[in-house]
């Protein structure tokens, strides 16, 4: 594990409203103490090595626990979204590193091989009150999940960081894929949200810790031109969701046309759920511009084209904190009505890549997420390096930052 920097971010935020930017006159840092890591990168005898795909997990001592994918083998002729279709002329394997209550180093605790890429633990397991990380899997990502209905989730469960896993629950829906996203407790209640990968986008809950689930709850659908992908989601104030999503038009090539849509969800008396009326309209679709600002977005792509997949965390005093790849954070006081934002490099270490522009320097974090930790900082995690679309090989490395946010209590 190698320390990269220590440092303090000022005020280079904004604050915006989906119906325009009005600029802040806030200019105290919004995150402090910082310290980002490289977490792992492969051995000189592995290099190029495709190491991607990271999960997070606090365990039960307050240890920070990173699970992800390293792939091996001729990484010169396909973009890495191939790796994921055929495993016979590459060597995959899944590490656990982890870093103790406090620390910022990170040691290997586990490896073991894996079957295909990019279908474990994705993104974030998260911990059940009984002390077992919980996963959500493809049943593609094991011989022992594979007696699974194909596009179904298999919920894992695991009290050895995620080396040993037990199988927890099924869930299957007729007439619907189901591709896992986001899994988290609010509450007693565990949530999780998948997508179908044709536009639509499903919430489910569980009171008994995942071991049954409720019916799935349609977030959105597609329409006007845009399908709905990558759901994420936290509370709010009122005891609440707001859902996040990946929005691609219809008429171009996906990975391209990228914007994000808002949804609230409401909590009934009776413990059921409701779509917030009107939330289903096209008014809710936004990006964020180069500048930071939220532009509505009912139609076009965002200037910048590919984003990423999105990634919500609730903070301690009720801020929001979204975060999406090419470093990019935005923070709401206000349930996501009105916002601050940016974009921050934390110094993050660059590797080489070369496109059809020449060989350069390249720092674009990919899987990002966001972990409170039980001391009050958050680690924010992330990969560096060549994924889809662009070109490998790339020696892509695991990276993470640790920091605290202003205002938390």
């Amino acid at each position: 594990m190698k320390k990269i920097n220590k440092t303090t971010i000022f005020g280079a935020a904004l604050a915006f409203a989906l119906c325009g930017c009005v600029v802040s006159s806030d200019n105290k840092s919004l995150i402090y103490d910082i310290e980002t890591v490289k977490v792992y990168e492969s051995p000189a005898a592995e290099k190029p090595g495709h190491n991607a795909w990271p999960a997070v997990f606090v365990d039960k001592d307050g240890g920070v626990c990173v699970v992800f994918q390293q792939i091996v083998g001729d990484l010169s002729e396909k973009p890495s979204y191939n790796f994921r279709l055929q495993a016979d002329k590459y060597t995959i394997k899944r590490i656990c590193v982890r870093a103790e209550k406090g620390s910022t180093k990170f040691e290997k605790i586990w490896e073991a091989k894996m079957q295909s890429a990019h279908s474990f633990f994705i993104p974030v397991p998260t911990a059940a009150p009984d002390g077992k990380m919980l996963a959500m899997c493809l049943p593609s990502s094991g011989e022992e999940f594979k007696k699974f209905p194909e596009k179904s989730i298999v919920i894992v469960e695991s009290d050895d960081y995620g080396k040993t896993l037990k199988v927890r629950s099924n869930i299957v829906v007729d007439g619907i894929d189901l591709y896992p996203n986001d899994i988290r407790y609010i509450g007693k209640r565990l949530y999780l949200a998948s997508y179908d990968g044709k536009g639509a986008a499903h919430l489910f809950y569980s009171d008994d810790d995942g071991k049954t689930w409720s019916k799935p709850l349609e977030i959105v659908r597609a329409h006007d031109n845009q399908t709905f992908h990558e759901p994420t989601f936290c509370e709010t104030s009122n005891g609440g969701l707001i859902v996040l999503l990946r929005t691609h038009r219809m008429d171009i090539p996906r990975h391209n046309g990228i914007n994000y849509r808002k949804v609230y969800i409401n909590k009934n008396a009776d413990g059921t759920l409701a779509i917030v009326p009107g939330d289903e309209a096209i008014s809710n679709s936004f990006y964020f511009d180069e500048q930071g600002k939220c532009q509505l977005s009912p139609i076009y792509e965002t200037p910048f084209g590919f984003r990423g997949r999105p990634f919500v965390q609730k903070g301690k005093d009720d801020t929001i904190i979204f975060v999406a790849p090419g470093h990019f954070m935005a923070f709401s006081k206000d349930d996501g009505k009105t916002w601050f934002s940016g974009e921050f490099d934390f110094n993050i270490e660059r590797v080489k890549i070369t496109d059809s522009f020449g060989t350069k320097p390249f720092n674009w974090n990919a899987e990002t997420t966001l972990t409170p930790l039980p001391d009050g900082r958050y680690y924010y995690s992330y990969f560096i390096g060549s994924d889809y679309p662009f070109p490998a090989p790339c020696d892509m490395y695991i990276g993470g930052t640790f920091f605290r946010i202003r205002g938390d209590k």
